[in-house]
């Protein structure tokens, strides 16, 4: 099976009158996640469900500093943990895409583009 895309939500700035509604995405433990990685997004794991911590992992690739170990952290129940803005170095992957997992339907997943302004 393949990867469920996630598309990145635009941020709108700080010259709006509206706020952006979150869409969360079920982590998919078999399959696992991915989004077109331009160095502007940044992830959001949300341990919704509540029933034990949860490792996320954010898969890396080489770079110029010598780490080659994927992120893996430890959500708690009710947590959110924000990464990024993501750069484009060390891990975007030979697709152009971020890849990330949890071995369980308990994260939720959403993905904004840094603010910029408008």
């Amino acid at each position: 099976m393949a990867r469920q895309t996630i598309t990145a939500q635009p941020a709108l700035g700080a010259y709006t009158d509206t706020g952006v509604n979150l869409v969360w995405t079920v982590a998919d433990p078999v399959n696992f996640e991915q989004v077109v990685l331009t160095g502007s997004e940044v992830l959001i794991a949300w341990n919704y469900v509540g029933g034990a911590p949860v490792d996320v992992t954010i898969s890396s690739t080489d770079d110029p500093y010598g780490r080659v170990d994927d992120l893996v952290e430890s959500i708690g129940i009710g947590e959110f943990h924000f990464f990024g803005p993501i750069e484009l170095e060390g891990w975007k992957q030979a697709d152009g895409k971020l890849y990330f997992k949890s071995a369980s339907a308990d994260i939720k997943w959403a993905i904004v583009n840094r603010l910029k302004r408008v």
